[in-house]
């Protein structure tokens, strides 16, 4: 049955608007940026911290890195915040993770002053945790209902294993002993529903996965993050994949909606500009 628009709204809202950077975003710790360096750093050593904000009359206008404390005050290493640093607080999510895999860190303004910071450690919240699975669950449910419309009948199986296939099949009869009523695509792992898909080249190219060997790539790494949430595991160390999702989520609502959807080419890993 196709999908109502309002369902398909509603899904997008959640993707684009249930979250922001707010709900991801700590506290920014900040020193006056006449205290002197020496005594700045030791607190941020005795803190654990490896940015901290910078006052001037108040309000935040700068920050400085721990190792780059000297001597001097601690204005003397101040470093202004770039515009890419910056985010209002409202911003989507999605936006948010993409500019925190860039660079590292991002520092988050409300009501026109700056407050609150993102690092990559912020990752494993909840809400980043709840918003990553979610949109894998919708990009599973549109691979098997693109398998249902490329493979017609068993087409699909000349591209897994038989063992993939048996153990599909048995836990499609496991399921319906819980009177569920799947089909064997329903109990394909999420591995296997993207393997049938990126061996196809044409459907590889619907995808935009530009060869096999990078779609077996990509599904290292999404299956990777998936197990990772799934088993409520650290994903901070997929923070480049996460960003790869965050950067196509509009390709993946997308492909669920059934239009012709592209996740074209995949994010190149943000370079690491910074350690928080």
């Amino acid at each position: 049955m196709r999908r109502s628009l309002s369902y398909r709204s509603s899904v997008r809202r959640f993707f684009h608007r249930g979250f922001s950077a707010e709900d991801i975003a700590q506290s920014l710790i900040s020193y006056d940026a006449a205290r002197p360096a020496p005594e700045v750093k030791a607190r941020m050593v005795l803190n654990d911290l490896r940015v901290a904000g910078l006052r001037f009359d108040g309000h935040v206008v700068g920050y400085v890195f721990r190792d780059e404390l000297g001597e001097g005050r601690c204005l003397d290493h101040l470093r202004p915040i770039e515009d890419v640093r910056l985010l209002d607080h409202e911003v989507p999510l999605h936006e948010a993770l993409v500019r925190v895999a860039e660079q590292a860190f991002v520092f988050v303004r409300t009501l026109g002053e700056v407050g609150g910071i993102i690092t990559r450690s912020d990752l494993g919240k909840p809400p980043v945790r709840m918003w990553v699975f979610g949109l894998l669950t919708v990009m599973e449910s549109a691979f098997a209902r693109h398998i249902r419309r490329r493979f017609p009948g068993d087409g699909w199986r000349s591209h897994i294993s038989t063992s993939r296939q048996r153990r599909a099949e048995h836990l499609q009869t496991e399921r319906r002993r819980r009177k569920e009523s799947p089909d064997v695509i329903d109990c394909l792992q999420f591995s296997d529903k993207a393997q049938i898909l990126f061996k196809n080249p044409g459907a590889r190219e619907e995808l935009g996965i530009s060869s096999w060997t990078a779609g077996k790539q990509l599904i290292k790494e999404l299956e990777r993050l998936r197990n990772s949430l799934a088993h409520a595991q650290d994903i901070v160390d997929s923070w480049s994949t996460i960003a790869t999702l965050a950067a196509h989520v509009d390709a993946v609502l997308d492909l669920y909606d059934g239009e012709a959807a592209s996740m074209a080419e995949r994010t190149r890993p943000p370079q690491e500009e910074a350690q928080t």
